[in-house]
């Protein structure tokens, strides 16, 4: 396996928040990561999901698809006896927990631009890093399986079975014949770049990474309000969005 993927070093680089948890003064912030073979049989083998960063801008939400076997298993550590020393001084982070990690599928939608660079600090140095691609989804986990009770009722009892409704959007139906219902806010359209429709958070077709018409010709309708234009947007990397009129 490669370094470590954007979505485990998103992690690891909040051990170093400031934080007031301690064991014996020193707290469990850090994050080490198995790889693992998943033995388990997930409900599907992958799941369409948007992804909203706290930390918006510089990052934007995307939607992504995720492979459902996690590759990774990560536990909440403590950091000592560090040799040689660290460069910088250690800071204490908000306490960390176990994670299991899964791969995406191909790029997320919007990708992130290319050779996007931050300025991270932590205690081992301060710098410079550049975002290739988001790598990895990790979701919090629990050690153990799940317990289940069991009630017995004696009285006479009323079952009622709700079902939920079902719209056009057909996801079976190839991009751009997209034109069925679903429940507002969402409209039937591609499903992240994938090129089948379904239910999602409305997406201008100038932003769509399938537009033909692409930079630097910028070309497509823009919802929304105050009105929008689809135009070239130089500061974000030479791509197309919908963004006020100049």
């Amino acid at each position: 396996m490669k370094a470590l993927s954007v979505g485990v070093i998103a992690f690891l680089a909040l051990a170093f928040c400031p934080a007031a948890v301690k064991s014996q003064g020193v707290p469990f912030d850090h994050l080490k990561c198995y790889k693992i073979k998943d033995t388990r049989v997930p409900a599907a083998k992958e799941h369409r999901v948007t992804l909203v960063p706290e930390q918006s801008p510089p990052f934007e939400a995307e939607q992504c698809v995720v492979k459902m076997k996690a590759k990774l298993f990560c536990i909440d550590v403590q950091k000592t006896s560090v040799e040689p020393p660290p460069g910088g001084e250690p800071s204490p982070g908000p306490p960390a927990a176990d994670y299991l990690c899964y791969k995406f599928k191909g790029k997320c939608n919007p990708s992130v631009r290319k050779d996007f660079k931050i300025d991270v600090t932590d205690q081992f140095a301060a710098g410079t890093i550049v975002i290739k691609k988001a790598g990895m989804l990790c979701a919090p986990a629990t050690k153990g399986l799940p317990t289940t009770t069991t009630t017995t009722v004696t009285t006479t009892t009323t079952t009622t079975t709700t079902t939920m409704p079902h719209f056009t959007c057909d996801p079976t139906i190839k991009y751009p014949e997209c034109d069925g219902t679903c429940p507002p806010p969402l409209v039937c359209q591609d499903s992240g770049g994938v090129g089948f429709c379904e239910c999602q958070t409305p997406q201008s077709f100038c932003e769509d990474p399938q537009n033909p018409f692409g930079p630097p010709l910028c070309w497509g309708d823009c919802p929304g309000l105050p009105p929008l234009v689809c135009q070239l947007d130089q500061q974000q990397g030479d791509v197309c969005r919908c963004l006020p009129a100049p």
